[in-house]
């Protein structure tokens, strides 16, 4: 293939068929990072500094499993490809995990029921990661050129919106429908299992006639420590992980304190839940062709500033409601949050197969999977790191676990700890991405499109 040459478009049924795996990662991402901290402290009785230890210990358990998933499937030879065996692998691990976090009786002695949730996050993130990485890593192995990957990667931000939709706001009405607490609680997750599992499989058929690479076997008897070393040679490779830590942290705090933010501070509960998470992706979805054609104009990195000023913007409108505060003025706050976000998750996840293919012209190797495991890990560390520091606000702001729904039982303090989780702290963070990314300096010239073989 001419590398001079742009490569055609890939066919609309292709961009729809990959990007239906990423509903089910949304799914499972959203579930998680939005209702699962406070199933465990309110629901279950376990205490806030306990229940953000397990999320972020499996986290971490993630973050190494990544690049190791990802040189595996470096290493996978079969005639669907490297990825797509991992896909129909990860799709059923992770669509039996969420019933298994969700679906725990809290009659069971604390001691067990600590040990069921230890399993059923590690399980989650194993499924999580089996698919993940090997997913992330198709786009790098398409024929795309620079501005492609900002195309096909604007399908995944539109679905990681409605994955968003269906377990930000639908899931938490599925709960208050089967009588919330456990018992609702177990319902949603057989529900969004259920989607887990037909995305992926989607995904699976979708996807059979994209190009890929095959093996490098210099990369593939390389061992770990030689793979990062590499990596980090790739500087705008690094300079992308620091911008991406950033971020997830400001995302992850957000997400896991907007249940708490919904019933102690607007205490209007999972309805309040809809509204924000309707109204913001409903503007994340509508603002990729904008984010794509200013991308187009001015480049990656000012719209990335401009996004991640937009997105601190609507966090820090957070400050100025409470409770009573009118549903309208709820909706304007998260469609303006979701803007900002839609074009930071759009330029960020387009900057990961250009690091790639710079990445293929300093090595000549295809280690799509051994990067994008690297790139996955950071995430997970991120939301460890998250999780973390979500629950140490709370704690350190007297946050009283156990009390299920009663929206008028916590503290001045705690209520002040729950602002920060959703306002000051994800804005902070987000502006010290898009400062980090001023040391991005790879440029569209010299990043040829990825010569893949197909499987038709």
């Amino acid at each position: 293939m001419n590398a001079a040459r742009a490569p055609a478009p890939l066919p609309l049924s292709l961009c729809l068929g990959w990007a239906a795996g990423t509903l089910g990662v949304s799914v499972m991402f959203n579930a998680v990072n939005i209702l699962l901290l406070r199933y465990m402290t309110d629901f279950l009785g376990i205490a806030a500094a306990a229940a953000s230890a397990l999320i972020a210990s499996s986290k971490i358990y993630d973050a190494i499993l990544n690049p190791v998933m990802g040189v595996v499937s470096d290493r996978t030879v079969t005639r669907w490809g490297r990825r797509r065996p991992w896909l129909l692998a990860g799709s059923v691990i992770a669509a039996l995990a969420l019933p298994a976090l969700f679906y725990l009786p809290a009659q069971v002695p604390q001691e067990w029921l600590i040990a069921a949730v230890a399993f059923a996050v590690f399980f989650y993130a194993t499924g999580y990661t089996v698919f993940n990485v090997p997913y992330l890593a198709m786009p790098a192995e398409m024929n795309l050129d620079y501005h492609g990957r900002s195309r096909i990667m604007a399908f995944r931000v539109a679905t990681i919106g409605i994955g968003t939709l269906v377990a930000g706001a639908g899931a938490p009405l599925v709960v208050g429908a089967f009588g919330g607490g456990v018992a609702g609680h177990g319902a949603m997750a057989w529900l969004l299992g259920a989607i887990v599992l037909l995305a992926g499989l989607v995904c699976v058929v979708g996807t059979r006639r994209a190009a890929f690479t095959l093996r490098s076997e210099q990369a593939g008897d390389q061992g770990f420590g030689a793979q990062w070393r590499m990596a980090a040679q790739n500087r705008p490779f690094l300079v992308l992980m620091l911008v991406k830590l950033l971020q997830l942290l400001g995302f992850a705090v957000s997400q896991a304190g907007l249940a708490f933010f919904a019933a102690h501070v607007l205490r209007t509960g999972n309805a309040a839940i809809a509204t924000i998470i309707t109204a913001s992706t409903i503007s994340l979805i509508a603002s990729q062709p904008l984010w794509l054609a200013l991308s187009r104009r001015i480049g990656k990195v000012p719209v990335y500033w401009l996004a991640a000023l937009t997105f601190a913007a609507g966090q820090l409108g957070w400050l100025l409601t409470g409770a009573g505060t009118a549903g309208w003025a709820v909706a304007a706050i998260a469609l303006l949050g979701g803007v900002g976000s839609g074009g930071m998750l759009l330029i960020g996840q387009s900057l990961l197969p250009d690091t790639i293919a710079h990445d293929r012209q300093l090595t000549g190797l295809n280690r799509e999977g051994a990067l994008t495991g690297v790139y996955s890990m950071v995430e997970k560390i991120a939301y460890a790191l998250g999780v973390t520091a979500a629950g140490l606000i709370l704690a350190a702001g007297g946050y009283a676990s156990g009390l299920g729904d009663a929206s008028d039982s916590q503290s001045a303090t705690a209520i002040a700890a729950i602002y920060a989780c959703v306002a000051w702290v994800p804005a902070l963070f987000v502006i010290g991405a898009a400062g980090a990314l001023t040391g991005y300096t790879l440029e569209r010239r010299g990043l040829p499109a990825t010569p893949g073989q197909d499987l038709s």
